[in-house]
């Protein structure tokens, strides 16, 4: 289980953490945590449900976590990745740390 100071690299790997901390100066969970992209929305503009979003534009979800799993890959080598549920009735978004 990750803690608010746990360094990226532990927790994602030096591969996924790299960029981060280049860019952005993201060095722990908290620090990753508490990023908001600011330069990527559209004003505030919030979206419909049904709404279609293009690959590869950034998005910032706002609402509860209800429901938090952790599972492990069937396949070699093992790694642990989180299912978190947002909203009561929509889809799961599924978050896993790159290799």
């Amino acid at each position: 289980m990750a803690v608010l100071t746990d360094r990226l690299d532990y927790v994602l790997g030096k591969k996924a953490a790299g960029p981060l901390e280049e860019y952005f100066g993201i060095r722990t969970v908290n620090d990753l945590l508490r990023h908001y992209p600011r330069k990527y929305s559209d004003g505030m503009t919030v979206r419909g449900e049904g709404e279609d979003l293009e690959e590869g534009e950034h998005v910032t979800f706002v609402d509860r976590i209800t429901n938090v799993d952790l599972r492990w890959t069937n396949r070699s080598p093992k790694r642990e990745y989180m299912v978190v549920t947002i909203g009561n009735r929509r889809p799961k978004v599924t978050a896993t740390p790159y290799p």
